[in-house]
């Protein structure tokens, strides 16, 4: 029983990327263009900037053609230590935090400005999926790890997996 357990844990998060890379494969072709990379990692919990979208597809586009497979985007997922996000996005919360910060992030760029992020977390307050005793500007000095006045996806992923995990 537990090494069946073991094994089904083993293939969730693969069963979790091949739902959104089917998702995000609108030509049914099997694979994945650029952009189309951005966002599926974009719902797994992490952002790619234009830098690392370049250094995937070119450690993973083998053939050059500016597609990459569902086994070579798994992979290259798992190798880069990225699937520990995934634990975070399969809880109702997580899927929610992330569904709110895509809403904010009208121009999709993985980057909210200051008002961007008063407004996200009014909603995330108002829905009860933060401490109600933390304001905006606690959470915005907690989350800006850089300090350049702006809430990156990747700083608010990882701040919803180390307080609510």
């Amino acid at each position: 029983m537990a090494e069946m357990m073991s094994e089904n844990s083993d293939r969730t998060p693969e069963m979790v990327i091949r739902s959104h890379f089917q998702k995000y494969d609108k030509n049914g072709n099997g694979t994945l263009e650029l952009e189309e990379v951005r966002e599926i990692s974009y719902d797994l919990g992490y952002y790619l900037s234009d830098d690392e979208i370049r250094l995937l597809m070119a450690s993973v586009d083998k053939q050059g053609d500016g597609h990459i497979s569902f086994e070579e985007f798994c992979k290259a997922w798992k190798k880069t230590g990225k699937e520990q996000y995934m634990n975070h996005i399969e809880s109702d919360a997580g899927r929610q935090a992330i569904q709110y910060y895509r809403y904010f992030d009208a121009d999709n760029t993985g980057t909210l400005s200051i008002s961007e992020f008063n407004g996200l977390w009014n909603d995330l307050k108002r829905y009860n999926l933060v401490p109600q005793d933390t304001t905006a500007e606690t959470a915005l000095e907690t989350l800006d790890n850089d300090d350049d006045g702006c809430v990156r996806f990747n700083e608010y992923v990882e701040y919803f997996m180390k307080t609510f995990s």
